[in-house]
């Protein structure tokens, strides 16, 4: 399945649940988008297990995952500022034992933030499609989210690995390597 048939089936499920639930749901996609693109950018782990990436290692957590993208050129400032307001969102959510809504409180004033430098393109979708309810606080959500969501794929797909550094030393192992040292793999 192609990401924009991916896409329209996560959408689908999503705009079927809970605030909640969306929430949750939205974190863990765009966690394991940014997982991917990581992975994409890094060398390969030296072992069939990536600890860097497991839940308890340093880079297991949505923050950090964030955090490395933006320091490996991943993504800019603006968009992981984005990615943060979603994650502050998803901990009050997973912390709120009932009543949790986007429209409530802090919640909506972060979705608010979160969509504000959209805010024009909202406004205008809204007025060409007022059935899409991106005027609302869930429908501002599922539109950033969306967006997010379409971004981070297209990082997936067109990040690089960072290319391998030479030997150290270059040139100057030659005649080392010539006398059999440094044939040693590290």
């Amino acid at each position: 399945m192609g990401w924009k048939e991916e896409y329209k089936h996560f959408k689908d499920e999503f705009s079927q649940e809970s605030d909640r639930a969306a929430v949750i749901l939205a974190a863990a996609k765009i966690d394991e988008l940014l997982r991917l693109a990581i992975i994409k950018r890094l060398a390969p782990s030296p072992t069939s297990r990536d600890d860097l990436l497991e839940p308890e290692g340093p880079l297991g957590t949505l923050r950090s995952r964030i955090d490395i993208a933006y320091r490996l050129n991943l993504i800019d400032g603006t968009f992981a500022r984005a990615l943060h307001l979603i994650r502050k969102i998803r901990n009050n959510f997973a912390h709120e034992l009932s009543g949790a809504s986007l429209s409530s409180g802090a919640h909506a004033d972060r979705v608010r933030e979160l969509a504000l430098p959209w805010r024009k393109i909202i406004e205008l979708i809204h007025e060409l499609k007022p059935e899409l309810n991106h005027n609302t606080i869930r429908g501002q959500f599922e539109f950033m989210v969306g967006y997010t969501l379409v971004r981070l794929n297209q990082i997936v797909k067109h990040c690089d690995q960072i290319p391998t550094l030479p030997p150290p030393l270059g040139i100057f192992m030659e005649p080392v390597k010539e006398h059999g040292f440094g044939n040693e793999e590290a």
